[in-house]
């Protein structure tokens, strides 16, 4: 699975270098191989952000009612990249972290999970009213997710919070020439096998969830 998921971060991290090197070409006037385009307007650039904001992680299945979890907001900070063409279409990426909290319960036990999230997006964008409102859906890569608990001076994991695979759907509006408010939804395309409550001498609960998650926040443009 390690190997697996380091295939995926170098595959995707290749595509956002291909995509930023070859919106920085077009947008100074080039193709690809070296000839000038001549765009009114340049059609095709780029657009750099980063934003903060607010997360919140609910549940939406659970294998097994001896489980109680309820989620608690967390934070959010993100690095985004477009790639624009024209004024209505756009590639959007992002490097995106997510920190937050939740308390999970079985009968007799209850303690605070702390999450950590890291996650790739890949959005094709639509921008209409002159850019001022903007849909955004794609896939969402989640190459870090890893919960955490400590029970008795010893810290315990948890294990996944959010699947490798999901599918990101944003609405965000433009207030300003600089600044977009942007809200989204991750839905999970796959379970998180998760355990809680063990020892070393004995295993916990062992149990399969699905987390979805929904994000708001403020992105600065530069």
């Amino acid at each position: 699975m390690k190997r697996y998921r380091e295939i995926i971060i170098g595959a995707v991290m290749a595509v956002v270098a291909m995509v930023a090197g070859a919106g920085e070409a077009l947008a100074q006037g080039y193709d690809l191989n070296g000839y000038t385009i001549q765009s009114e307007r340049r059609r095709i650039h780029t657009e750099w952000g980063i934003g903060v904001g607010g997360v919140f992680t609910g549940i939406y299945e659970l294998s097994t009612p001896d489980i109680r979890i309820s989620p608690r907001f967390g934070f959010q900070g993100h690095l985004e990249m477009a790639v624009c063409f024209g004024r209505n279409f756009a590639i959007e990426t992002e490097l995106s972290y997510e920190g937050g909290t939740m308390d999970v319960a079985t009968e007799g036990l209850e303690h605070r999970v702390r999450t950590r999230t890291f996650d790739i997006p890949v959005l094709l964008s639509l921008r209409m009213a002159n850019g001022r409102i903007r849909l955004s859906a794609g896939p969402q890569f989640t190459v870090l997710s890893k919960g955490e608990y400590t029970e008795g001076g010893d810290v315990r994991l948890y294990v996944p919070v959010s699947p490798t695979w999901n599918i990101a759907a944003a609405v965000g509006v433009r207030i300003s020439r600089s600044f977009i408010i942007e809200a989204r939804y991750i839905h999970p395309l796959d379970e998180t096998y998760n355990q809680f409550g063990g020892k070393e001498s004995a295993p916990g609960i062992e149990f399969e969830s699905r987390q979805y998650r929904i994000t708001a926040g403020l992105t600065l443009l530069f």
